[in-house]
């Protein structure tokens, strides 16, 4: 099971980062900025926004789209 990571970042603060084969995740849980991109090939194929307050979802469903 493919995990996301902190990941240092000049704008975020929490910036998470996996990759599970040709699958590459980021989320990002910063306030006013609640939202994680599925990357395949180097292409996005989805982008998930969140409400503020939401952080601990976005995280649970970014896992979840990095490991399907």
């Amino acid at each position: 099971m493919a995990e996301l990571k902190k990941v240092e970042d000049a704008i975020f603060d929490e910036y998470y980062e996996g990759v599970n084969g040709l699958r590459r995740v980021i989320c990002i849980l910063d306030p006013f900025c609640v939202r994680y991109m599925v990357l395949e090939n180097g292409k996005r194929k989805v982008r998930q926004e969140f409400s503020n307050g939401k952080e601990s979802l976005c995280f649970k469903n970014a896992l979840k789209a990095l490991n399907k």
